[in-house]
C-alpha cells in the first residue's frame, strides 16, 4: 500500500512504483493529507490503476503524481493539448494552479471519479474567483 503526500520518495522509488503498478494493474492508496477533503477523506484507502495512454486523461481525473519528494493525489485541472504536452492540477479548495506536470510525473489513476456536483462546485467557485479578481 502506497501512502500519498506525507512519506519522502525518491524519484528512484516513483519509477519502481510506477512499475509496479503498470505490472500488477493496481495498487491501493492510503490519503495522507487533507488537499482533497472531503472527496477523499484522510487515511481512506482507494485504489490506484495504471495509465497507458496519457491522451485519455480528462479534466477532474483523480491523478497521483511525484512532486519534488512526494506523493500528491489532486485532480486533472488541465489535460495536456496540442500545444502543451503539460498538465495541470490542483487540489479541491486550491485557488491556484500546482506547478506544471509532465506525463512521466504520473503514477496512476484513482479508480473512482470525481461526482457531478463536486465538478459543479469547482467550476462555480473557479468562476466567482475570476469574477472577484
Amino acid at each position: 500500500m502506497l501512502n500519498s503526500e506525507k512519506k519522502k520518495v525518491t524519484w528512484n522509488e516513483f519509477l519502481v512504483m510506477k512499475e509496479q503498478l503498470n505490472h500488477s494493474g493496481q495498487l491501493l492508496i492510503r490519503i495522507a493529507s487533507g488537499s482533497m477533503e472531503p472527496l477523499l477523506s484522510i487515511d481512506s484507502e482507494y485504489l490506484l490503476l495504471p495509465i497507458f495512454n496519457v491522451s485519455l486523461l480528462r479534466r477532474f481525473d483523480l491523478i497521483v503524481i511525484f512532486r519534488k519528494d512526494r506523493l500528491v493525489c489532486h485532480y486533472l485541472f488541465r489535460p495536456p493539448t496540442p500545444r502543451s504536452e503539460s498538465f495541470i492540477t490542483r487540489s479541491l479548495f486550491g485557488a491556484f494552479n500546482d506547478p506544471m506536470v509532465s506525463s512521466d510525473e504520473i503514477l496512476g489513476i484513482l479508480q473512482i471519479r470525481m461526482p457531478w456536483y463536486w465538478r459543479c462546485f469547482v467550476v462555480c467557485r473557479l468562476f466567482v474567483i475570476q469574477i472577484i479578481n
